[in-house]
């Protein structure tokens, strides 16, 4: 094991190198143009570059051959990589997950949650284990259900626990964590009267607030998801929407009077629209309903968005300062969905934008594509 403590100057160079190795095991960075690299990124001073890397050398952190000067000559420079001590938790569940029978990529699926093992003993881990295998072959049947009912009920009577586990990890491991909920799924709804023209499924609480209260009510339903418990993230409004449909079941919680009595019954109406954000975690949430509601329709809600995704003062980029940055684009698998994903490649429009005057308007209209 390496213990010479290297000066900071030194320290940065090797850093820079073992950067520069990337993942690549062998620690081989290319020689050629690395001193005008190092002048130009650590320090402009070829001397102390040269005197640095010989250093390095002579203490076993770099590999090279170099002339009399201390000029690199061999092809590659390779970066011997620090060894660091694995866990002892780490080994433990290493060797839980070898006496599994699991096949490799499992295992190496599977190996990350040591992390959050580290007061586990081996009797607890084969225990998880059990618990994660039986989740994955019955999770069919668990679709909808609350996730801290799921994690009670499979791993280790704990409802915590499926959410101290790496949720990559678990995806890897065939566990599909999206299927359930993250609690009881809560439904507002509001509008329509005795005999609602339509039925519109709203991303966001802030819009179904605001066309609850326009006069659009009057003749059509508004529905959207109520709270996440301790949650605070803005995107699982539309999640728990999308989960509580292909649950088929929700509480509903009236807003006003109306006619329905059950979630289900109000997903029978045959006119349903769905309005969301004009980005595509939207557009996503909007296909995950419309496979479980084959006649769902795209709002007429979303004209006035499209506009305003035309113009740069009223459109945003997926950044994390609005809570975008993990939207990736993604492969459509409905016609309407990837024309309105066209509008939103690049920009994204919020609903709140859509004023009262548009609402009053567009409710209870399909939108449509000239």
């Amino acid at each position: 094991m390496l213990v010479v403590a290297m000066p900071k100057y030194e320290d940065r160079i090797y850093q820079w190198f073992l950067k520069r190795s990337g993942k690549n095991e062998s620690g081989k960075v290319r020689a050629s143009g690395v001193m005008g690299k190092l002048c130009a990124e650590i320090a402009n001073d070829p001397i102390a570059i040269r005197r640095a890397l010989l250093n390095l050398q002579s203490q076993g952190h770099l590999v090279f051959s170099a002339d009399p000067r201390g000029e690199p000559i061999s092809p590659f420079i390779t970066a011997i990589r620090p060894v660091t001590d694995t866990p002892v938790h780490a080994n433990r569940w290493q060797t839980v997950l070898e006496d599994s029978g699991l096949p490799e990529n499992s295992m190496a699926a599977l190996y990350p949650l040591y992390n959050a093992m580290e007061d586990f003993n081996t009797e607890h881990m084969e225990i998880l284990l059990a618990g994660l295998r039986k989740l994955r072959d019955e999770q069919h049947l668990l679709t909808g259900q609350p996730s801290y009912v799921v994690s009670a009920t499979y791993l280790m009577g704990s409802s915590k626990l499926l959410f101290a586990l790496d949720a990559k990890s678990l995806r890897l491991f065939g566990i599909d964590i999206d299927k359930f909920t993250a609690r009881t799924p809560y439904m507002m709804v509001g509008g329509g009267g005795k005999a609602p023209q339509s039925v519109i499924l709203v991303e966001n609480p802030i819009a179904f607030e605001v066309a609850v209260q326009s006069i659009a009510s009057i003749r059509h339903t508004f529905v959207c998801t109520f709270g996440f418990g301790l949650s605070n993230a803005q995107s699982e409004y539309g999640n728990q929407l999308a989960g509580a449909v292909e649950a088929g079941r929700a509480i509903l919680l009236r807003r006003t009077e109306g006619p329905y009595t059950s979630f289900e019954q109000l997903l029978q109406h045959p006119e349903i629209h769905f309005w969301g954000d004009l980005d595509t975690a939207g557009l996503q949430i909007f296909e995950r309903i419309a496979a479980r509601i084959p006649h769902l329709k795209l709002s007429a809600l979303y004209k006035p968005m499209i506009k305003a995704a035309t113009n740069p003062m009223c459109c945003h980029p997926y950044v994390m300062a609005v809570g975008k940055a993990g939207q990736k684009p993604f492969k459509p698998t409905r016609e309407d969905t990837e024309t309105l994903l066209k509008y939103c490649g690049h920009w994204a429009v919020d609903q709140e934008i859509v004023c009262d005057d548009d609402i009053k308007i567009l409710s209870g209209v399909a939108l449509e594509f000239k």
